[in-house]
């Protein structure tokens, strides 16, 4: 495996274009505006380019 991309979006299974993690396991997404509920999903990446299907997707909404 090469490395993770992050998918955030503002509606469920509508997201944006991915920040690329590299091999990090934490990321912090920031930006995010008061009030909002973000959704969020991840992928596998291997060496190839190759990339997984989405994780199962979490949201979090910021007060």
């Amino acid at each position: 495996m090469a490395g993770y991309r992050v998918y955030v979006g503002l509606a469920s299974g509508v997201y944006g274009p991915p920040i690329n993690a590299g091999s990090l396991t934490t990321l912090q997404v920031t930006n995010l505006a008061l009030g909002q509920t973000y959704f969020f999903v991840v992928t596998a990446v291997n060496t190839s380019n190759m990339e997984s299907g989405y994780s199962n997707e979490v949201t979090k909404s910021i007060f």
